[in-house]
């Protein structure tokens, strides 16, 4: 009557909640709840976030992979010597790297593709006795490599070495940002290479990438791995942590997933391992070993970083992409060093086969 008399229309009740949709509400916020107890508020807001991300992505055309440019008045060596032991080639009609010795080919970059990148990020760790999630949130990555230069250089033991250098084309603060790529003997038959970002505060992930050809069917190393014994095709972060219960495996499951909510990453995953190395031995006989001693992830074909593993996002670059012929490092540093090699036995004439199945 009071409304009819202020010339209101009448309201009718108030709208009430289903029961599953209260029922949802209590079990999201339940969720949230017990993931901020265990996991913390910065890893909650980070998972948010890579969500959020993840979902973006989902809905949006990905970018082609970046070609590699070349500076108009760039000086690009053709050829240049590693000390006595290897020989850095430059390929102007494929834009394509290729550092080679006796023994074989050490490493190569993708033809026309960039090898470089670099990315800045938000981290963060959960560690549960031993057990460890890292949610790792790209903020900004420079991708669209340039190369500016290609010359012979003098180490400091006087021997010869490979100095390429360039920047990148992306917008922002990459503009500013240049890396540089060394190679230098070690020893009598290793090359070492350092990869430096400068300057440093400007990102503070790096990342190599190179030519996995089909033909390789074989990659083995990444430490102790307890259920993939030829990593081809796979994206391994080579971190020490617990192994975990059930690690993933089929007939552990639900097992795995409760105890990597409840137990701050106590199930595990594929790759979890107490004895980690960051190297590994591909079927053609080249390896590569890394010196640092940060977080790294090994994309070795994958075709994109999709199979779970103890790190959440971090995708940038080559693992970002859907390549399955190209081995990229991200490590998480500014500086990337290691050494590339030929196993003795190939260098011999041995032949390393297939490893069996890839999982």
């Amino acid at each position: 009557r009071a409304a009819q008399r202020s010339g209101m229309a009448p309201t009718g009740p108030a709208p009430r909640l289903t029961l599953a949709a209260a029922v949802a509400i209590a079990a999201i916020s339940a969720a949230v709840g017990i993931h901020l107890t265990i996991h913390g508020s910065r890893a909650t807001i980070l998972d948010g976030a890579l969500l959020l991300d993840a979902t973006l992505r989902a809905v949006r055309v990905q970018p082609a992979i970046p070609i590699l440019a070349v500076r108009k008045d760039a000086e690009l060596a053709e050829t240049v010597r590693v000390g006595d032991v290897a020989t850095m080639r430059w390929d102007a009609r494929q834009s394509k790297l290729t550092l080679f010795n006796a023994a074989g080919q050490l490493w190569a970059s993708r033809a026309n593709e960039a090898f470089v990148s670099a990315a800045r990020s938000e981290s963060a760790v959960v560690d549960s006795h031993g057990n460890f999630m890292i949610r790792d949130r790209i903020l900004s990555s420079c991708t669209m490599q340039r190369l500016d230069s290609i010359e012979a250089s003098v180490a400091e033991d006087g021997s010869t070495e490979a100095l390429l250098q360039g920047g990148f084309d992306d917008v922002g603060d990459c503009r500013a940002l240049t890396w540089q790529l060394r190679f230098t003997q070690s020893g009598k038959r290793h090359v070492r290479f350092v990869l430096e970002l400068e300057p440093r505060e400007l990102a503070d992930q790096v990342q190599l990438a190179g030519d996995l050809p089909s033909d390789v069917r074989a990659a083995w190393g990444l430490g102790v791995q307890f259920r993939h014994f030829n990593l081809r095709g796979h994206c391994v972060p080579a971190f020490v942590t617990e192994q975990g219960i059930g690690r993933g495996a089929p007939e552990t499951w639900p097992v795995t997933g409760l105890l990597n909510f409840f137990g701050g990453g106590a199930g595990g995953n594929d790759y979890t391992t107490y004895a980690a190395s960051a190297s590994v031995l591909l079927s053609s006989g080249s390896g590569i070993f890394l010196e640092n001693d940060d977080f790294s992830l090994w994309d070795l074909g994958s075709g994109g970083c999709m199979r779970t593993n103890l790190l959440s996002g971090g995708r940038f670059g080559a693992t970002a992409g859907t390549s399955t012929e190209t081995l990229s490092v991200t490590v998480h540093s500014s500086t990337m060093a290691g050494r590339l090699f030929v196993a003795d036995a190939f260098a011999r004439g041995g032949d390393g086969g297939d490893g069996g199945d890839g999982g």
